[in-house]
């Protein structure tokens, strides 16, 4: 009978692996056909498009966007004018082409007014008297024009903000608006796309992290200032494009000067952001960067508000403060490797920052050369990569800081709740309860600072003992769990025999910080029914209090 019953328990046992390990392989296996599913659908779909068959009649007429050629150029010298002068492009009656059409153009820092035969029907002019709408930026102009103003005169006259834009040259369209719109759009959609990616992924930064601030009351955290950053990016982005400019074609000077003022507020949150991720002492000029830069941005604002300045003239000074924040950022990132070389977060930061420079020196260039930033579709990737990788840094940064226990680097007592807690089948699971001797004891002769390094101590000895795939946690003040699975008594004999082995060692050396302990330990496969972590838990504390009562009954 004996020999029968444990014939029944070895089957039990062995069926419970078998059913473990039939979930496990059932996942892996699901895990694989998906990824298996994935590939397949998209190598389907890249056939498809490989191999369609679609043909284009290009002989057909088609009512295209044409570029206008027949007009005559002037440039009247005016006093009153912001740059002195005044663009005038003059379309003779009969030069348009006579049918219903689009007459199009797009106007860069520059004040619009056309008219035909004299009669005014469209203008862009800053309103008399107010100087906060002086910036226009870039535009672009939608007129209809009907077949019986074929036979008028066409006038355009265009009138620069500032002289950088004077020779900047027009080019007019007519015929179908839309086929133009598609041009504009296919240009500008991938960076709106990318600056809305890095918008909104802003304002899942920015919310975890005030949702962090209101729960437990703490410091703003580098998180927060990543996601201002990557929403103020992500506006400035989209708005300095042709699409913004289309989509808001009657709202020109919104458009034009939330880019400007996005520009204005980039730095500050970055250089805030990344105080929080290396030692103050080493990024000292990062305030005065920042007050330089602020400083600037209020004399430009108070100039705008009073009409003394306008500031897109004074885009200049911001790309120049900009750079000496980028050059204070990458100077303390190199001090910081410096001094830090042996931490791998520091070796990340350089070639992040290298990129990120080189990025932002191509967009001045680009901008100084062509007079728009609407192609820069990789930079902003290169940003939109740069703000995701800095963000999951962060996240599970925060993610550790609510399991982990701060001084111990182990899972904290609400993580070891959550795990013992769980529900399901224990398999050859073998729980260890260690509580220390006497920590009161030096917590009152040598002070709270010997009894916090002690238990310091005996964490590291506890976390290199145990195997990388046990769970460890510090339950109490001094209390340490241990829970593995899938191991051997033998096995976890050998690791407690490991563990005093350490102790000793460490205590050869460690006076008067020597480490003293009691451990006890509870097995699932000395249960014949079905055993919860919380019920294994309550077993190994009794058992490491017996052994308690025999270390005080020593004494």
């Amino acid at each position: 009978m004996i020999f029968v019953a444990e014939l029944m328990l070895r089957q039990e046992s062995y069926e419970g692996k078998t059913d473990m390990l039939t979930k496990e392989n059932f996942e892996t296996g699901v895990r694989v056909a998906y990824a298996a599913l994935i590939v397949l659908f998209v190598v389907m779909i890249g056939y498809m498009v490989i191999n369609e068959h679609i043909v284009f009649n290009d002989t057909r007429s088609t009512n295209d966007a044409e570029i206008l050629t027949g007009y005559t150029t002037e440039c009247v010298t005016d006093e009153t004018a912001p740059a002195g002068v005044i663009e005038r492009f003059i379309f003779p009656a009969g030069s348009l082409p006579p049918k219903d059409t689009d007459f199009m153009f797009q106007s860069r820092q520059r004040y619009v007014h056309i008219s035909l035969d004299g009669e005014t029907i469209y203008e862009l002019l800053p309103t008399p008297g107010d100087p906060v709408t002086i910036s226009v930026g870039n535009s672009w102009i939608f007129l209809d024009l009907n077949a019986e103003d074929m036979d008028k005169e066409l006038v355009v006259e265009l009138i620069p903000t500032y002289k950088g834009v004077v020779s900047k040259s027009v080019t007019f369209y007519s015929g179908n608006q839309l086929v133009l719109l598609r041009r504009l759009f296919s240009r500008s959609v991938p960076a709106v796309i990318v600056g809305v990616l890095i918008f909104f992924t802003g304002i899942i930064f920015f919310s975890i992290s005030i949702k962090n601030i209101l729960q437990v009351r703490h410091v703003a955290t580098r998180l927060y200032y990543l996601g201002m950053f990557s929403m103020i990016i992500g506006v400035w982005r989209i708005f300095d494009t042709d699409l913004s400019s289309i989509m808001f074609a009657h709202h020109p000077v919104f458009v034009a000067n939330i880019a400007l003022v996005a520009l204005w507020l980039l730095p500050t949150p970055l250089l805030l952001g990344v105080r929080y991720s290396i030692p103050s002492e080493r990024f000292y000029l990062s305030f005065p960067a920042s007050a330089l830069h602020l400083a600037v941005g209020f004399g430009v604002l108070l100039a705008q508000l009073t009409g003394l300045s306008d500031m897109r003239n004074d885009l200049t000074l911001c790309h120049i403060t900009t750079g000496i924040c980028a050059g204070v950022l990458l100077f303390s990132l190199i001090t910081s490797l410096a001094a830090e070389k042996d931490d791998r977060r520091f070796r990340l930061y350089i070639p992040v920052a290298l990129f990120g420079a080189v990025c932002m020196v191509i967009d001045f260039l680009f901008y100084y050369a062509y007079g728009d930033t609407d192609n820069l579709i990789f930079t902003m990737l290169a940003f939109l990569l740069i703000v995701i990788g800095a963000g999951r840094r962060s996240i599970n940064s925060l993610s550790a800081r609510a399991v982990i226990d701060a001084r111990t680097g182990i899972h904290n007592r609400n993580s070891c709740d959550d795990v013992l807690d769980r529900k399901g089948k224990t398999f050859h699971t073998a729980l260890i309860m260690v509580d220390l001797n006497d920590l009161k004891v030096t917590n009152d002769t040598l002070g709270h600072d010997a009894g916090d390094k002690l238990i310091e101590n005996f964490a590291r000895i506890f976390r290199d003992t145990m195997p990388a795939s046990a769970f460890l946690g510090r339950y109490g003040g001094d209390e340490f769990i241990a829970l593995l699975n899938g191991v051997s008594k033998e096995k976890v004999n050998d690791l407690l025999k490991n563990l005093r082995t350490g102790v000793d060692e460490y205590n050869k050396n460690a006076q008067p910080l020597s480490v003293s302990y009691c451990a006890g330990c509870a097995f699932s496969e000395d249960h014949n029914e079905e055993i919860s972590l919380r019920s294994l838990f309550k077993e190994a504390d009794e058992r490491m209090y017996d052994e308690k009562k025999a270390y005080h009954a020593a004494d």
